[in-house]
């Protein structure tokens, strides 16, 4: 819970400017607590089972806010008649779909990976690989309407380099 708060505290006023860029960092982190999950039942790391588990609950939090605050600022972005409700309530919905695809698939696949480890962290890295991918995919394609502080500053560099070059 600590962590929530001071990752919202140290980050509220970046999330909206860099919306894109912490969706990504939410998706990144979601996996990490994942992979972090999966070894931490692993042999190797029993003996630090309290410290892993402690690092995924921190990731967690980044996960929780990040995602929320991004989620947020795309669902305005695509209310494009002031649907922000009906955005919303969409986007959670096909949340809730793929969700439940992802448990069904993951129901039919769990007898065979469950019997090789080698087999488990190869389809954990492949659909991470797909998940990122997708994902990196999806925000590369929005096109929001408003600044950041680092494009501002760089069309205010190029501004300026036309303006000397015209003088």
């Amino acid at each position: 819970h600590i962590s929530r708060v001071l990752f919202a505290w140290y980050n509220a006023a970046s999330l909206d400017s860099f919306s894109k860029q912490f969706r990504l960092v939410a998706d990144v982190a979601n996996d990490a607590v994942l992979l972090l999950n999966l070894l931490a039942a692993a042999w190797f790391l029993k003996g630090h089972f309290g410290l892993v588990l402690c690092v995924s609950a921190v990731l967690r939090a980044v996960v929780s806010v990040a995602g929320a605050a991004t989620r947020a600022a795309v669902v305005v972005h695509q209310a494009h008649q002031g649907n922000v409700s009906d955005v919303a309530a969409k986007d959670g919905s096909q949340e809730t779909a793929v969700n439940l695809a992802g448990l069904v698939i993951g129901f039919l696949i769990l007898p065979t990976v469950g019997s090789s480890t080698f087999f488990t962290y190869s389809v954990y890295f492949a659909l991470t690989c797909v998940h990122l991918y997708a994902n990196w995919r999806a925000v590369s394609s929005l096109q929001f309407d408003r600044v950041n502080p680092f494009r501002l500053d760089l069309l205010i560099e190029s501004y300026r380099s036309m303006r000397e070059t015209s003088v």
